[in-house]
């Protein structure tokens, strides 16, 4: 029989794990939910269900032969490494094959799972049952988990997070690896509980995303380097290494297979390009951390919220790093704990320890990843942790905690009677309930009917191409966009989003579908090329390749615009397909491609055939002529694809970058609008030389010039003083070659 204290614990977390579905599905409304329509249908969210549908049906997510045609797709250059979040959607997976059903149930499963991380962490810090329970639910229901969601799916998936600070805790008090003996001296107890606890969590946090991963490293080394210096022991430092290197072996060894396909294949320049500039655009801001959310249920600090957002400079995902009440309360606390402990404070409790590394923790994570901080020295070296306000979780738990033990000592000092309790207990739910009605909003229930809707419509549409052509046929897809990632620098697209193509591929089996082969990469370039040609010529290069069809979304052309489609239909000898709600469109080239065969001998057709494509030119690494990175000023593009802009203060720079060997005739369009009235433009370079006054929408074109190598085009700006860093603004700029 259990005891009465394992009796306890059970019941302790059942009912922490009850109420965190309770409240999730009142947050989320999920009754509205149907569990095989996503909750996310947009954006980053198709990447993320691309890559749940490939597990399903490839056992894998790095090679899908689905995607890319004819080539197939791999992501070798592109992994994602969140191996820990795969292997559970692995389990999800035994129990159903829809992808969607998978997806949601995942993003659903990461709020009882970081419950419970939670709980085991407050509990193993010797906090009550009932601050336990209500810290857990306080963490799971952060306004972050619901700003990443599905869209950013795995970094929704943080519920290591508090094991993470769990081991850094151990770590400062010198409770792993090295254990004093009786005679005195320390040695190494690789066989203890904790040190085992220990290396099964760092293992667990290797097969995380790489931002948990880097920022779990951080804060082990801060916490050995706090140790050893408080301690005056090496020891803590030492096993401090050796929990970083194992997360980091184990973490390169998870990403062996994209090494080896790079090192066999050349590495892929164009992919996951990032700037150290950008670790400031998206680092981290004090003030959004203690900022309410957007969409606050009290409308005053809804409108403060956005009052900010609209006026602030530098605001884009770092406003999901908002804490809520409770934990700005705590977050507070750490900073002025901090302070206390400079000015030589004292506080005599067994968790004094425990808040001077917590609020150590805290400003370390304020120093890297505020904006101007640390990290963005760190990206001078490695620009890719750029988004670098993410570290907030671990701000977040940090608080959350610090919080919990101040309530426990207040507690423990002065509640100690019958109606103590009772108030300690009545203080605890009104936390819980502010807390949690603070931390989210209605803003956070999808928008299920509408998402449903669109959903059902392509639905339909593919089922209707696969009806239409034979199984396993070759979709060609326009428009043409690379993948993954567009650039700035990409043609515009009018209405339709980077990742929209993948939804022909997600309500399909067994089709093929031109759309996601990596740029950079042969597949990509051929698919590219085939896409510049005049449309006759193209129609006939894909029935030479194979294909059986092409999926035109009319999102990516002008409005109203329907010359492609009717041309189609010309060269076609058919009529399309046409979805439920008009944007989308396919053409049957079953009629084309027998025609195409009765022109020719078996023998001509098969050497056209074999000259259409080279299957071998798929991972070839593809040089491209130009290249361009904004820095020194320049903010990061707004707008959408037909209407876009990036501001600029009194200075900035444009680098040009020709790889070639070869001189390169570029014209270079925009339009360029002063803040504040007329104003002088300087444009200086060894490519050009232009000077012009400025006011609202000033067209400029000039046609110069690329030699081979890295061009500086420095814009100064001459005329009133600007306000928020923003003098004068490009509009829809231009390269075209």
């Amino acid at each position: 029989m259990m005891s009465d204290e394992r009796w306890k614990h059970v019941v302790a977390y059942v009912l922490a794990i009850s109420l965190c579905c309770v409240l999730l599905t009142l947050t989320m409304s999920l009754w509205q939910a149907d569990l095989s329509v996503p909750f996310d249908y947009s954006g980053d969210a198709l990447l993320a269900q691309v890559a749940v549908k490939g597990l399903i049906e490839n056992g894998w997510y790095l090679h899908n032969g689905f995607l890319g045609a004819p080539m197939g797709q791999d992501l070798y250059d592109f992994p994602m490494g969140d191996t820990l979040d795969l292997l559970i959607m692995k389990l999800i997976v035994l129990f159903t094959g829809n992808y969607a059903v998978v997806t949601n149930l995942f993003f659903l499963l990461t709020f009882p799972l970081t419950t419970l991380t939670a709980m085991l962490a407050f509990r193993q810090l010797k906090l009550s049952y009932a601050l336990s329970i209500v810290g857990g639910l306080l963490f799971t229901f952060l306004p972050y988990h619901f700003y990443r969601g599905e869209a950013h799916l795995f970094l929704s998936s943080y519920f290591i997070v508090p094991l993470v600070v769990l081991v850094c805790l151990w770590l400062y008090k010198g409770a792993i690896f090295f254990q004093p003996s009786e005679d005195g001296k320390v040695r190494l107890s690789l066989g203890d509980p904790i040190t085992l606890a220990a290396l099964g969590i760092c293992l667990m946090t290797s097969l995380t995303m790489a931002y948990y991963v880097f920022f779990s490293c951080f804060f082990l080394l801060v916490s050995g380097i706090a140790a050893s210096v408080t301690r005056r022991s090496r020891y803590p430092l030492l096993a401090c290494a050796i929990l970083i290197a194992m997360i980091v072996l184990v973490y390169c060894a998870t990403m062996m297979p994209s090494l080896l396909y790079q090192l066999a294949n050349g590495i892929n320049p164009y992919v996951g390009v990032r700037s150290a500039f950008e670790t400031e655009v998206y680092g981290l801001k004090i003030d959004q951390l203690l900022m309410p959310i957007s969409g606050h249920r009290i409308g005053f600090l809804a409108s403060i919220k956005d009052k900010y957002d609209a006026t602030a400079p530098l605001v884009n995902e770092n406003a999901y790093v908002a804490l809520g009440a409770i934990g700005s309360i705590g977050f507070i606390l750490l900073m002025g704990w901090a302070f206390y402990r400079l000015l030589g404070g004292r506080f005599g409790s067994a968790f004094t320890d425990m808040l001077d590394v917590l609020s150590a923790m805290n400003l370390s994570a304020v120093l890297l990843a505020t904006v101007g901080g640390f990290g963005a020295l760190f990206a001078v070296i490695y620009p890719q942790f750029r988004a670098i306000n993410r570290i907030s979780v671990f701000i977040a738990f940090f608080s959350l905690l610090a919080l919990l033990i101040a309530i426990q000592l207040l507690s423990n000092m002065y509640l100690k009677a019958d109606h103590g309790r009772l108030i300690f207990a009545g203080t605890l739910i009104l936390v819980l309930a502010v807390g949690v009605w603070d931390q989210t909003s209605p803003e956070f229930v999808p928008q299920y009917s509408s998402i449903k809707a669109q959903y059902w419509s392509d639905d339909a549409f593919i089922k209707e191409v696969e009806a239409a052509v034979p199984p396993g046929s070759m979709i060609f897809q326009m428009p043409y966009i690379e993948f993954p990632e567009y650039s700035e620098y990409f043609p515009q697209l009018y209405g339709i989003q980077d990742y929209d193509l993948f939804k022909g591929y997600l309500h399909s089996t067994g089709l093929h579908w031109s759309f996601g082969a990596i740029k950079g990469r042969g597949g990509d370039e051929w698919e590219k090329n085939v896409s510049s040609m005049p449309l006759e010529d193209m129609v006939k290069m894909l029935s030479l390749t194979g294909f059986d069809g092409i999926y035109v979304d009319s999102y990516g052309y002008p409005k109203n615009d329907t010359t492609l489609t009717d041309d189609l239909s010309k060269i076609l000898k058919t009529a399309p397909i046409v979805s439920p709600d008009g944007r989308l469109y396919f053409f049957s080239m079953e009629g084309y491609n027998e025609r195409l065969k009765a022109n020719y001998t078996t023998e001509t057709l098969a050497s056209m055939q074999k000259a259409a494509f080279d299957p071998a030119a798929r991972v070839q690494v593809i040089s491209r002529p130009l290249t361009l990175e904004w820095r020194s000023g320049f903010a990061v593009l707004e707008g959408n694809l037909s209407d876009n802009w990036r501001w600029c203060p009194q200075e900035g720079e444009l680098y040009v970058v020709n790889p070639s060997r070869e001189d390169i005739n570029v014209t270079m369009r925009m339009w360029l609008t002063a803040l504040n009235g007329p104003a002088k433009l300087r444009m200086d370079s060894d490519l050009f030389n232009n000077s012009i006054v400025i006011d609202c929408q000033t067209p400029f074109e000039r046609t110069f010039v690329v030699p081979h190598g890295r061009h500086i085009v420095k814009f100064t700006y001459y005329g009133p003083e600007s306000t928020y860093s923003k003098a004068f603004k490009l509009e829809n700029f231009t390269l075209t070659y």
